[in-house]
């Protein structure tokens, strides 16, 4: 800044133009207590002293407090039917700077565990940095935001390690057109100058300046910052480690020099954060541009679960190596477990129903293609005794064997036939499947299978015997394969029709 600029910055300093309304003071503030509906949606951060948490507290509509153990009083609006779709705003006051106890820092970090806003805003008032650019009760919307007192200290120079870095990602859409609609609430506005909103840079550090050299030095070293203050690098800081959004706003009510007299200063300082105070309100006067915002729980929640994704995903790759083994071992147990616990099955299963349900869902004149490549094959099969069908599930197997089932009863060439169902223990046992078959073969008239075997009854006594001491290709050779290789050619060749082979225990086809 010039020397001509520093000079005349003891001219600045008149009385602030007059507000549109009086600030309550302290004695007017409301000590009704009620206990707010939480979630919060807005934390507005102010500090302490009555210049600065005043304007904020007249700008809620029928306020009330509560207390809450390691925040102090919190302030709030008092909810009613015409409130439903107002942004829920929560103001709390905290002490000047950063870092000491009780500062910005350590009071966002409590109060954001405990009202689980969506945003954080920082109101009050700062200093501006250069009164050519900005004046007295203008206020500055932080834009960006900038350390400066952290620095690397060596033998011929000192180095500043300061952070700088924007606003949060929503805010930053909204304060582009912050100031749009907003009238400063000011009695005779057309006889003061202009209230101005600015977008900008501002620097936060634990510094409270009145010295006009101190501000030059910042003012050279930062170029585009337009204010100082104290609370914003703690508010940012915490908002930052707690995932939710953040903005500075505040009026500037002096330069940082010793020109203002105490009073003055006074004066200003509330001026200026009525100014804040009332754009703030106007920013959130639109309850519809915070309602995606997610809520500070919303946010820990989908940070534990990408956590906790993270742990099962290295996890996943050494369960996968273990899920087939451990499968097949249960399924080993299971099917030990159903062949020591499975009854004796003395009573055969009669799949007459099973025929007419299925036949009856063949439309006519459908499929022909396939039953008369079958009724090519069944003619003269040559050396292929076994004609497989094969398909997806539910494209009509069972279908199309109930239809061959019913065609070949009726025309007399039907030897026996067993539809398996994996949830029925009577259709789903290679007993029952063997049983049900040699039983339907004793059944041919023409067939001397019935007396080789000792009839029903013979195939019944080998049924409960191989369930003590056959297995079942020994029961499979002693049923069919070897009555059968006794018995004579019949006239006409017959058909044995077995659906969802594939539906019986695995155990005993293995």
């Amino acid at each position: 800044m010039s020397s001509e600029a520093a000079n005349s910055s003891k001219d600045y300093y008149g009385d602030p133009p007059q507000l549109l309304y009086d600030v309550p003071s302290s004695s007017g503030i409301q000590t009704t207590h009620k206990k707010p509906e939480l979630p919060m949606d807005i934390l507005l951060l102010t500090v302490e002293n009555d210049d600065e948490f005043l304007p904020c507290y007249q700008q809620l509509k029928n306020p009330c407090r509560w207390w809450f153990d390691g925040l102090g009083y919190v302030y709030f609006e008092e909810e009613d039917e015409s409130q439903k779709e107002k942004v829920k705003i929560a103001l709390l006051k905290c002490y000047g700077g950063s870092g000491a106890p009780g500062g910005s820092l350590i009071s966002v970090k409590n109060a954001v565990t405990v009202l689980r806003p969506k945003a954080v805003i920082s109101v009050g008032a700062c200093s501006g940095l250069n009164p050519a650019k900005t004046k007295l009760g203008d206020v500055i919307v932080s834009s960006r935001l900038s350390t400066y007192t952290s620095k690397v200290v060596m033998s011929d120079q000192e180095q500043s390690t300061g952070l700088r870095t924007y606003a949060s990602k929503h805010f930053l859409n909204v304060i582009k057109n912050c100031a749009d609609g907003w009238q400063a609430p000011l009695k005779n506005p057309e006889a003061s100058q202009a209230v101005e909103v600015h977008c900008g840079e501002i620097l936060s550090g634990p510094e409270q300046i009145q010295a006009e050299c101190r501000r030059d030095q910042l003012a050279k070293c930062n170029l585009m910052a337009m204010a100082v203050e104290m609370e914003g690098e703690g508010v940012s800081t915490a908002a930052f480690d707690s995932g939710i959004e953040w903005l500075i706003v505040k009026g500037i009510a002096d330069y940082a020099d010793s020109s203002n007299t105490q009073q003055n200063a006074k004066s200003w300082r509330r001026c200026a954060s009525v100014m804040a105070a009332s754009l703030v309100m106007h920013i959130l006067s639109n309850p519809t541009v915070f309602r995606s915002w997610p809520h500070y729980i919303e946010r820990v929640a989908g940070i534990k679960r990408s956590a906790e994704c993270v742990e099962v995903e290295g996890s996943v790759k050494s369960l996968k190596s273990h899920v087939a083994d451990v499968q097949l071992r249960l399924t080993q147990v299971e099917e030990k477990q159903s062949s020591a616990e499975a009854p004796i099955i003395r009573e055969f299963a009669d799949c007459e129903s099973d025929i007419r349900f299925f036949a009856a869902r063949c439309h006519e004149n459908t499929r022909q293609w396939l039953f008369e490549d079958f009724d090519k094959w069944f003619s003269d099969p040559g050396d292929s005794r076994a004609y497989v069908l094969l398909g997806d599930a539910g494209v009509g197997k069972s279908v199309i064997a109930g239809t061959l089932a019913q065609r070949k009863r009726d025309s007399g060439r039907l030897a026996a036939a067993y539809f398996c169902r994996h949830k029925d223990r009577r259709r789903n046992h290679p007993l029952s499947l063997l049983g049900t078959l040699a039983r339907d073969l004793c059944k041919c008239s023409s067939c001397e299978y019935s007396s080789i075997v000792g009839g029903e009854e013979g195939v019944r006594k080998l049924i409960t015997n191989s369930e003590f001491n056959l297995e079942v290709h020994e029961l499979f050779a002693k049923l069919l394969e070897e009555p059968l290789a006794k018995c004579r050619s019949p006239p006409n060749r017959r058909l044995v029709i077995i659906d969802a082979l594939d539906e019986t225990v695995k155990i005993f086809l293995m």
